[in-house]
């Protein structure tokens, strides 16, 4: 068995650990004034953008220079981040979120190296284990090394001047505090000169400067704790793919194989009757379109994610000591991935009856999306498992990851279900104006296209939630400013009469 290694655990002196410890106290201040009581938006990306130069910063004055795949995981972070400054759709953000949280972990564990591209299941879960470890000892082990490093160097001296300021700052803030209170209490003309001068100053009240300090203190905490590990070159070893014990004989798991194998080929069977021959043949046996439609298509996408996870589990736990055994367990894993890309298809097109019945709704777009990078996956698992390169599974889950986030955020969501639903409701369908109403800003441009294409009825309609969408629509802090709301104000310039109107009426359309 070989193995590749980055070296013994052995921890490297941190250069000016102190100047370390100045950045993560700096990205936990620009955390709380950037976050504050403020939903997600232009503030996510001026902050990883932040991040990213420190860490750069931070890694160069160690010596350390990135190589190309750490340089292509900062990209993703920060496209990901402006992405949260341009998509309102609540999936979308949720999962561009993910994805920065998920790259900065791998840039902050991997930088410079690119070992991590051959890590396995075990790896993976070493680095995630010495990662909270660090997190939770890294900042102690800073403030000691600032220590130690105070002692021996000169430029540390500007940290020991500066801490007595900082402890006599941090004592007279709760002074000042409790005697302001006391001569405000005794005096109304003092507490409003205090009261206009927090206005001037923008100081936060007494609570919110508690909380703000508490929540800067604990990201500097974490940020710490993240430069801690980055810097303490503590990589584990890359692993072969037997490093985790193979424990099940071929013969079971070929029998695992071709019964799971042999189900599902007869529920494919049994499907290809209603899958190819449309209405006709689900009319033959008495149901509804509808009703064939809205039972099973999220039975069968658990079905595939559950049939992966077998693949994976039979590929890394069973032997398969000749030549053979590894062809006829690729035979019967290949059998099975096809098997299942049948029944996704099949439920791809349950789904697409259940909207054309019922509608498009957000879960329903989704749920296509998610099926279609599923489906990608599962080819990608059988790629590896034919390449024998099935530690690299993770990884391609990665990149499966980022493309779905990726395809969210091109597609559109609340707009494509706004197209979809405004098609089938001039083809004769119902329109749930409520439901459109309620979306993100995403949607009220593609509402205000269609107006024109619309019939009078259908037109009153739109035009109502509109109004609602208006008069809710306000200008946002710069924190929170995403390319959405712009988007929106614009569309609904011309609806500031209307705006009014829904005020007046309390928008019963607009459900936000």
């Amino acid at each position: 068995m070989t193995t590749i290694s980055e070296g013994a655990p052995t921890a490297v002196e941190i250069r000016r650990p102190h100047e370390v410890l100045w950045v993560a106290g700096g990205l936990g201040v620009l955390f709380q004034l950037l976050f504050w009581g403020v939903l997600p938006g232009l503030a996510v990306a001026v902050f990883v953008m932040a991040v990213l130069a420190a860490v750069v910063v931070v890694a160069r004055r160690q010596g350390a220079v990135a190589s190309v795949q750490t340089i292509a995981v900062m990209a993703v972070a920060a496209t990901f981040a402006i992405a949260v400054a341009v998509r309102a759709e609540p999936v979308t953000t949720v999962m561009n979120l993910l994805v920065v949280l998920g790259a900065l972990a791998v840039l902050v564990h991997a930088y410079p190296t690119d070992h991590w591209i051959r890590y396995g299941l075990r790896d993976w879960l070493l680095a995630a284990l010495r990662l909270a470890g660090h997190q939770l000892t890294g900042a102690p082990g800073l403030v000691g090394a600032a220590r130690r490093a105070s002692a021996v160097e000169p430029a540390a001296s500007g940290l020991r001047r500066a801490l007595p300021v900082l402890r006599g700052v941090a004592l007279l803030v709760p002074v000042l505090a409790v005697f302001g209170v006391l001569l405000a209490s005794a005096d109304v003309i003092f507490a409003e000169r205090l009261v206009a001068l927090g206005d001037l100053v923008r100081l936060p009240r007494l609570d919110q400067a508690v909380g703000r300090s508490f929540l800067a203190l604990t990201v500097a905490y974490i940020v710490a704790g993240a430069f801690w590990h980055q810097l303490q070159r503590r990589q584990q070893r890359v692993l072969a793919d037997q490093a985790i014990p193979r424990v099940l004989g071929f013969a079971e798991a070929a029998i695992v194989l071709v019964g799971v194998d042999l189900l599902f080929a007869a529920f494919v069977a049994v499907q290809a009757r209603y899958f190819f021959g449309g209405q006709a043949a689900v009319l033959a046996d008495g149901m509804t379109y509808a009703v064939y439609a809205r039972r099973g298509f999220a039975e069968l996408v658990v079905v595939a994610m559950a049939s992966l996870c077998l693949h994976l589990a039979l590929a890394g736990l069973t032997r398969r000591e000749t030549s053979a055994k590894r062809v006829a367990f690729t035979v019967l894993t290949t059998v099975l991935t096809g098997l299942v890309l049948v029944i996704l298809t099949s439920s791809f097109g349950r789904l697409l009856l259940y909207e054309q019945a019922f509608g498009f709704t957000r879960s329903r777009a989704v749920a296509h999306v998610f099926m279609v990078w599923l489906a990608l996956l599962l080819v990608a698992l059988l790629v590896l498992e034919l390449r024998d390169r099935v530690r690299w599974f993770l990884l391609a889950s990665l990149v499966t990851a980022v493309g779905f986030a990726a395809t969210l955020n091109m597609v559109g969501v609340d707009a494509l279900i706004v197209r979809q639903n405004l098609a089938r409701a001039q083809a004769g369908a119902e329109l749930d104006v409520t439901y459109l109403a309620g979306l993100s800003p995403d949607a009220v441009p593609a509402l205000t296209q269609a107006l024109p294409t619309m019939d009078a009825g259908m037109a009153a309609d739109v035009r109502a939630a509109l109004a609602c969408a208006a008069a809710e629509t306000r200008d946002a802090d710069w924190r929170s400013l995403r390319l959405a709301d712009v988007r929106a104000r614009r569309a609904l310039a011309g609806m500031t009469n209307d705006a009014a109107v829904g005020e007046q009426q309390g928008c019963p359309y607009f459900q936000r």
